[in-house]
């Protein structure tokens, strides 16, 4: 294995190992949700900082590789595709902190919230097999994906909305920004999981 080749995998193990971060926010963000737990809120803040970490160190080692290589093209997309995608991470461990600020005041809709976390959680979990196996077709579908998460969350937010009048109004303004996070947190994972299918097949 070449120096560069070996560079390469250093960097998809590291973006891995981010996914696998972002995962764990977004799973300790439904779970305090859920639970209504303090202990893993805090825990998913944590974890969205040590996201933010992870992003610097990565960030480096693509920019080195640009500088130090003269990268072949499927070489210099999936750098490319790992750099635009750092930010699309740390945005995602951002709002999984901010579902955590919400957790202990949002309630209701149980069932519906935890189908929608699963969803998040399934496509982090999904886009790492992608990554690993160069799937193009399963990075598509980790995209399509989030429309089934958009549609979950518009009927939650309809649901808030018409009981607005039965709960306190933060505990109705908390669940209604939950939901938004959630969503942003969809449009990065599918954002991710288009910039990979180009990454590996060239085509948009």
């Amino acid at each position: 294995m070449t120096h560069l080749e070996t560079e390469l995998k250093d960097i998809q193990r590291e973006l891995l190992l981010g996914m696998n971060r972002a995962r764990n926010a977004v799973v300790l963000a439904g779970e305090a949700l859920l639970e209504q737990s303090n202990k893993k809120a805090e825990r998913a803040r944590s974890m969205a900082l040590e996201i933010e970490v992870f992003r610097v160190i990565l960030e480096d080692k693509c920019l080195t590789a640009f500088s130090q290589h003269q990268l072949v093209a499927r070489d210099a997309r999936f750098v490319a595709f790992v750099l635009s995608s750092l930010t699309d991470l740390e945005r995602s461990g951002d709002y999984a902190a901010h579902i955590a600020e919400d957790a202990v005041v949002a309630r209701g809709h149980l069932d519906l919230l935890h189908q929608l976390f699963t969803r998040l959680t399934a496509m982090l979990e999904r886009l790492g097999l992608a990554l690993e196996r160069s799937d193009a077709g399963l990075a598509l579908a980790v995209a399509a994906e989030d429309t089934h998460v958009d549609e979950l969350i518009e009927m939650v937010s309809a649901k808030v909305i018409s009981g607005f009048h039965s709960v306190p109004l933060e505990t109705g303004l908390a669940s209604l920004r939950v939901l938004r996070s959630a969503q942003r947190i969809g449009d990065h994972l599918e954002n991710i999981a288009e910039r990979l299918a180009f990454a590996i097949t060239g085509s948009r």
